[in-house]
């Protein structure tokens, strides 16, 4: 069985930094479709991390209760918050309505069809928390099932339910919800971390993964490594599309997972400065306080601006965004959170997970 505590992977936190930053340029409609790629990383990181944080043994149940204590707490006081804003100033989005049948559907993670024709939460950025959700609870059966193989056990069960959504192409929302080929980008995580405990057995414990390669193949490989993750940056920045359909979980997860594995295996030991690591671990603030910030955005700045001006706005949007998710992510993420598990968990269970979205 095996006992290796899980060691901290620094660059996963400045990527998920990048994930939320081009999130922010996405929603604020200056650059397109470009950006939307974010989502894509995000459950890719969530696949890696949730076989990587269970390296060591962690009953189901304490998997289950330490994930729906980082997740639940600032969605669910986001979605509250919306509701509010939605009640007082009704059709002020035309993502969300006030209806409060959709307000409990949206608190319960159960897709429902609003008055905006759409599935979306009354937080309509909340939509990924439902597969992030769903995604836990796959992986806390598979830990029940095997803990040994819950790798194999709990990547059968997404293959299933993407595949299955595929053939049978489902009616009911809440099918198309949970049946949606965005359950394979969690796949793609689940597989660059198994690969990457491969490897890393053969290395020495405290050393980078290729430090043991000879100075011929080591440069090769990182070379080799180098080139496939700016491939795979550039065809996500590029938003590369094709001439024939391909869902946006396939198109974009898969350099997503290319890009994040190849990070890994050059940078798995590398140090990150303290603030980034700060601001990396306000990325699911930020990603729900952005939701508001570039609203706001996008009315003060509704038309085309020149060049310096959009830049020069840009950098605004991301500073307002980042001081004001400091709120949240001081009060509920690091305090909240910790008096729950204080409270919730047996004492060795508490304190970080470092655990992404």
């Amino acid at each position: 069985m095996e006992r290796t505590r899980p060691s901290r992977i620094d660059i996963l936190q400045v990527l998920r930094l990048f994930a939320s930053a081009m999130i922010i340029l996405y929603h604020s409609d200056r650059i397109g479709s470009r950006g939307y790629f974010g989502v894509s990383v995000f459950f890719v990181l969530s696949g890696f991390l949730a076989l990587h944080t269970t390296n060591s043994p962690v009953a189901p149940g304490r998997y289950l209760l330490r994930r729906a204590i980082r997740l639940l707490p600032l969605y669910w006081i986001f979605t509250v918050i919306t509701f509010v804003i939605l009640t007082v100033r009704p059709g002020i989005s035309n993502m969300s309505d006030e209806d409060p049948l959709h307000f409990l559907y949206s608190m319960l993670f159960i897709p429902y069809i609003g008055k905006t024709g759409t599935a979306l939460p009354i937080l309509a950025v909340g939509w990924t928390m439902y597969y992030e959700v769903a995604f836990t609870l796959l992986f806390a059966l598979a830990l029940l099932i095997s803990r040994r193989h819950r790798f194999a056990v709990c990547s059968a069960l997404l293959l299933l339910l993407t595949a299955a959504g595929l053939i049978l192409k489902p009616q009911p929302v809440f099918l198309q919800f949970y049946m949606n080929p965005w359950l394979f980008d969690f796949f793609l995580g689940l597989l660059a971390c198994a690969g990457y405990h491969r490897l890393r057995r053969s290395a020495p414990a405290d050393a980078p993964l290729l430090s043991g390669l000879s100075r011929p193949a080591g440069t090769a490989v990182r070379a080799a490594l180098s080139a496939a993750a700016l491939a795979s940056l550039v065809f996500l920045l590029c938003d590369v599309r094709f001439s024939f359909p391909l869902h946006d979980a396939f198109r974009l997860g898969i350099p997503s997972c290319v890009l994040l594995f190849s990070l890994v295996l050059l940078l798995d030991r590398a140090a990150v400065p303290s603030k980034l690591l700060t601001l990396g671990n306000m990325t699911y603030s930020v990603f729900l306080v952005e939701y508001f910030t570039t609203s706001v955005y996008k009315r003060l700045l509704p038309g085309p601006l020149s060049l310096p001006l959009t830049v020069l706005s840009l950098l605004a949007l991301f500073a307002v965004t980042f001081a004001v998710s400091v709120i949240p992510y001081r009060l509920i993420e690091v305090r909240l959170t910790a008096y729950l598990q204080k409270k919730l968990l047996p004492p060795r269970t508490a304190g970080k997970e470092g655990e992404a979205l």
